[in-house]
């Protein structure tokens, strides 16, 4: 590449990543329940759990999904009860999801309807942090803003509709991206629009200021799909570096990280928001395996190489154990430049009962943590996840 272009793209994405940048939310403040939702539970002291929380390297870690949360307070308290039992110390609600959030009055999205009436993020950080375990919310859709199942490619749910501009597009031009597996659309935000990075990163914000939470996991922090970024902000700011990418094949190199340095660029902003408004909390990702750089531009070795990343947890999603192993040892790499953590996510359910103590040791035995998907399979097995952990 011309020495020309390859000073115009450090320019350009330099140029992108100083547009994330904007004033902080001022704090918002909690919504009370109405009446008729359970109230806290009586102060006291917290919960002896098997494992007592410590530093991020001793992490065992569930995520909790929406559907959990929904059931109700009375619910979530006996499944924390459970999860203490077997050693779990951290936990990750599910905030962000299908385009909605978990509480009511937020400048960004609608509250799912299931929880109208009360706030179950406040509830799981108190009810977790009662128990001894650090609470860090999720937002498990990250760029993605709405799940259609209707079969609508139209109906791409109120933010781009009333912003699609900010839509990430494939090389035709289409906003969907259609999930064959599922059998839906999503619609996702171009991590490359700064005023697309600006509504997430305060989003970010704005869920971590609803509770006195540990930390914060953010997801899904990649392009929806390697066809994607032909939308007009990103072709403009590409011709100043090389040309119009719809006419370019799509594993052009200088396109290619062109877009990693987009994703990256909107982690940093992330980053720097995070450490302006919640310094010493943690700020986790949940990032895709060793695939995730070819597959979806996710170079997250690099965001923590820059710092920009406390805990890192690549999702190791596999039965095999040659897999995991394999994984593991290429999330180790991944952060020995810098001062990242590492907690590997294992898929407890493709595990099962018989290997999942066998990939709980393989990450112990690298010195990192381990997170566990979901806490459905967690729950319905909680000796041998038990017995897992206490090795």
């Amino acid at each position: 590449m011309p020495a020309r272009s390859l000073s115009s793209l450090t320019k350009v994405v330099a140029l992108v990543a100083l547009a994330a940048c904007a004033p902080q939310l001022p704090p918002v403040p909690m919504t009370p329940s109405r009446p008729g939702v359970p109230a806290a539970g009586p102060p006291g002291a917290p919960r002896q759990v098997t494992r007592p929380p410590t530093d991020p390297g001793a992490w065992r870690a569930v995520w909790l999904n929406h559907d959990l949360l929904a059931a109700g307070r009375s619910a979530l308290g006996s499944l924390l009860d459970d999860l203490a039992d077997a050693g779990i110390n951290v936990v990750f609600p599910n905030a962000w999801f299908r385009g909605k959030v978990l509480y009511a009055g937020s400048a960004f999205a609608p509250q799912d309807t299931r929880f109208a009436g009360w706030d179950p993020l406040a509830a799981v950080v108190d009810e977790g942090q009662r128990r001894g375990m650090k609470v860090l919310p999720w937002l498990e859709y990250g760029v993605i803003t709405h799940y259609n199942t209707g079969g609508d490619p139209a109906d791409s749910g109120p933010l781009l509709a009333a912003h699609p501009d900010w839509a990430a597009l494939d090389r035709t031009g289409r906003m969907p991206l259609y999930h064959p597996d599922h059998k839906v659309y999503f619609y996702s935000l171009s991590p490359a629009v700064p005023r697309a990075r600006d509504l997430l990163r305060d989003l970010a914000l704005e869920i971590a200021s609803r509770a006195p939470v540990d930390g914060l996991q953010v997801d899904r922090i990649r392009y929806p799909a390697r066809d994607t970024s032909y939308d007009a902000f990103s072709r403009e700011a590409f011709k100043a570096v090389k040309g119009d990418p719809a006419t370019l094949p799509e594993d052009d190199p200088d396109w290619v990280a062109w877009r990693r340095g987009q994703v990256s660029a909107l982690q940093a902003a992330i980053r720097r928001g995070w450490m302006a408004r919640f310094p010493g909390r943690t700020l986790a990702a949940a990032v895709l395996p060793s695939s995730a750089n070819a597959a979806h531009y996710q170079d997250w070795p690099a965001w923590c190489a820059a710092g920009d990343l406390d805990v890192a947890i690549p999702m190791a999603f596999n039965a095999s154990q040659a897999y995991v192993e394999r994984e593991i040892g290429f999330a180790r790499q991944a952060v020995a430049t810098g001062g990242t953590r590492l907690v590997i996510g294992l898929a407890a359910m493709h595990a099962g009962e018989a290997n999942l103590r066998a990939q709980v040791r393989a990450a112990v035995s690298a010195g990192a943590g381990v997170a566990l998907w979901d806490d459905q399979w967690v729950r319905s097995h909680l000796p041998a996840v038990k017995a897992a952990l206490a090795d």
